[in-house]
C-alpha cells in the first residue's frame, strides 16, 4: 500500500503539469483495483422476446455468455406452476419448473446451462479454482451470491452482501415440492436447476439466499420444482 502511495505522490507531485480530472479520476481507480484485487465486471444489456408468448426479457453480457437477468415465465405443459399459484407470483418471480420440464422449457436459441456453464459464471466473477469443483457452500471470499443477487426489495432483509454488480439480477423465487404440493422459502431462498444430471433421480442445482454471499452447489430430486435461468446458445 505505501509503494502504491508513493507511486500515486510521484505521479501527480513531481510533474510540473497539472493532472487532468479525468486522468486523475481513472489513475485512483486504477490504483484502487490494485489494492483491492477488485475485477469490473463488464455489462452489455439487451432485451429478448419469446416469441412463443411475446413475452420479454432483460438479458446481460458476463464475460463471454450472454444470460437473461430474469427467471423464465413461460407456461408449459408438465410441472410449471406460479408460486402459491399465484400469477402475480409468476410476473415477479417466473415460473417454477421440474427438471425434466426445465431441460426443454427454453426458447429456441437458449438453453438450461449445464453445469459447467455456471462453473464458467463464476470464476469470470471471482471464484477461486479450488472452490469451483466443489459442492455445498462456496465462494465466500468472492462474494460470489452478493454479485449476482438483485438488490430490489423482493428479498427478504437483510439481503446479505448484495451488490449486483454483474446485473444478473438473481431473485428469490422459493421452490415447490411435487409430492406434497408444499411451496417453500419465497423471498428466502433462489433455487435454480442446471441441465447436469447427479446419480440416479437428482440433478445439479444452484441455491442463492438473502443471509450470505455465498453460493450454494448441490444435487435435488428432479420432481422438486425451481427457477430457471436460461443462457444463449
Amino acid at each position: 500500500m505505501k509503494l502504491i502511495v508513493a507511486k500515486l505522490n510521484c505521479l501527480f507531485f513531481s510533474s510540473n503539469k497539472k493532472p487532468t480530472g479525468m486522468l486523475f479520476v481513472a489513475t485512483v481507480v486504477l490504483l484502487l483495483c490494485m489494492v483491492t484485487g477488485f475485477r469490473t465486471v463488464a455489462q452489455e444489456t439487451g432485451r429478448f422476446t419469446d416469441p412463443r408468448d411475446g413475452h420479454a426479457y432483460r438479458t446481460v453480457k458476463i464475460g463471454t455468455q450472454v444470460w437473461m437477468a430474469e427467471n423464465l415465465n413461460y407456461k408449459t405443459d408438465g410441472v410449471s406452476v406460479c408460486y402459491a399459484n399465484d400469477e402475480q407470483n409468476c410476473r415477479i418471480y417466473g415460473r417454477l419448473y421440474d427438471w425434466e420440464t426445465a431441460m426443454k422449457v427454453a426458447p429456441k436459441g437458449w438453453h438450461l446451462p449445464s453445469e459447467q456453464e455456471w462453473q464458467v459464471l463464476e470464476r469470470y466473477i471471482g471464484m477461486q479454482d479450488t472452490d469451483l469443483a466443489k459442492g455445498g457452500y462456496r465462494g465466500a471470499a468472492g462474494n460470489i451470491s452478493g454479485k449476482l443477487k438483485s438488490t430490489d426489495s423482493c428479498w427478504k432483509q437483510p439481503n446479505v452482501a448484495a451488490t449486483n454488480i454483474t446485473g444478473f439480477s438473481v431473485l428469490p423465487g422459493g421452490c415447490f415440492g411435487t409430492v406434497d404440493n408444499s411451496f417453500v422459502m419465497l423471498g428466502y431462498v433462489a433455487m435454480i436447476w442446471t441441465a447436469t444430471s447427479g446419480k440416479g433421480d437428482f440433478a445439479f442445482y444452484r441455491d442463492i439466499d438473502n443471509g450470505d454471499g455465498i453460493i450454494f452447489k448441490g444435487c435435488r430430486s428432479k420432481k422438486l420444482a425451481f427457477s430457471v435461468r436460461c443462457v444463449k446458445d
